[in-house]
């Protein structure tokens, strides 16, 4: 366990691949709890507060992602050394989205705010609108988290190289030498009987 936490803490690779999937989570996943406070017809405190404190969460896994991330890229040149510039401009696109990925869950999380009032004409619309918004979180995150996948599955960026084990001795059975040299002997013919057989040619 001690060591789970050591390189949770000391490697950036573990720590952004572990604090990633807080804003994948709720920044993907946002849209419904503001479904269920629509089944509330607005009036849930309660719900307002989840949907609130939802994307917060997703803003803050992100920042911390974000931050892992950043230091995650000063350690690609052990990781991943002679990376190709395309490989680079991949990375930069990833890191690009992720610096400003803990924003745009604030959005929805403000437009929330704006349907406590009882009454009032900005409340519906400030509900349709932090709707539209937690789509619009929905496919940012996604997008950058699709982009992150590339990286480390495609390209195989800031993994470790892979020890392949040496092959395991063969379980199979034995095989007996000596009855193969005696199975391929018997399959040639004796001197005796070639020996027996030009006579017999001969005398026709």
């Amino acid at each position: 366990m001690s060591n789970m936490f050591s390189q949770f803490f000391n490697d950036p690779h573990i720590r952004h691949a572990v604090l990633v999937h807080f804003p994948v989570v709720f920044g993907l996943l946002g849209i419904l709890p503001l479904l269920a406070l629509l089944m509330t017809k607005l009036k849930s405190k309660p719900m307002k507060f989840v949907c609130i404190a939802w994307f917060l969460l997703a803003s803050g896994g992100a920042y911390w992602a974000a931050d892992a991330g950043s230091d995650a890229e000063h350690h690609l040149g052990v990781r991943s050394p002679n990376m190709t510039q395309a490989e680079h401009q991949a990375v930069h696109e990833h890191e690009e989205l992720g610096e400003n990925g803990w924003i745009w869950p604030l959005i929805p999380a403000a437009l929330v705010l704006l349907t406590f009032p009882s009454k009032g004409a900005i409340r519906k619309p400030a509900f349709i609108l932090s709707c539209v918004s937690a789509l619009g979180v929905a496919g940012v995150i996604g997008w950058t988290a699709h982009l992150g996948g590339e990286l480390v599955y495609d390209m195989g960026i800031g993994v470790q190289t892979r020890t392949v084990p040496a092959a395991p001795p063969s379980n199979g059975p034995a095989v007996d030498d000596d009855e193969d040299d005696e199975d391929a002997a018997s399959e040639q013919p004796g001197e005796a009987d070639a020996a027996g057989d030009e006579p017999g040619e001969a005398g026709g």
